[in-house]
């Protein structure tokens, strides 16, 4: 059984938003994996930063990765596609999380959990299916965005989805990830399974 996901960055050193086009795991299709890129792009362009700028990662594996998208010449009618600022924030940020876990763990997207779970992805091995996931080897994923905040707030929502998530029991383990934009910054902390 799994008792901790690992979360190692430092074997990376950028960022491809366009692999979220092709899938990740099981758990995201290739149409949802480019709405998540495309959210991702628009989020980090709002805030100025251009495709190969750096992204901080900060909490349990400080490092830091460039991040890649392609410009879209259509970008006009992309932006008007996620005018909704915050959407376009927890969107962008489910994609940059699902690339960390895929990236950075053993464990892959497996499903997006149903509301009231208190997280928001399954993970698993690569050879976990989305009906096994209750009796597998398996882990949570909860992600939120913010589009731009200070370093106190992203503490602060990383405490808020720590305590979320551990409210609904340590059966198992879980990774935490806030991605603030501005700066930009994802930072992630892993919780061991009781």
């Amino acid at each position: 059984m799994m008792k901790t996901i690992e979360f190692d960055p430092t074997s990376i050193s950028g960022l491809d938003l366009a692999d979220l086009c092709k899938g990740i795991g099981k758990g995201i299709s290739k149409a949802v994996g480019s709405c998540l890129a495309e959210a991702a792009s628009v989020s980090l362009e709002r805030q100025n930063h251009s495709p190969g700028g750096t992204m901080d990662i900060v909490g349990d594996a400080p490092h830091s990765v460039e991040v890649h998208w392609d410009v879209d010449p259509d970008k006009e009618r992309i932006i008007s596609s996620w005018m909704d600022a915050d959407v376009a924030a927890e969107w962008g940020a489910c994609g940059i999380a699902a690339l960390l876990v895929e990236y950075c763990t053993d464990c892959t997207i497996v499903a997006r959990s149903r509301k009231g779970t208190g997280f928001d992805y399954w993970l698993g091995r690569e050879d976990a299916t989305p009906e096994s996931v209750l009796f597998q080897d398996v882990g949570r994923l909860e992600v939120s965005g913010i589009n731009k905040g200070r370093s106190s707030s992203v503490a602060q929502r990383v405490k808020k989805k720590e305590q979320q998530v551990l409210a609904y029991g340590k059966t198992m383990p879980s990774l935490v990830a806030v991605i603030e934009f501005g700066k930009p910054l994802a930072h992630v902390t892993s919780h061991e399974k009781d």
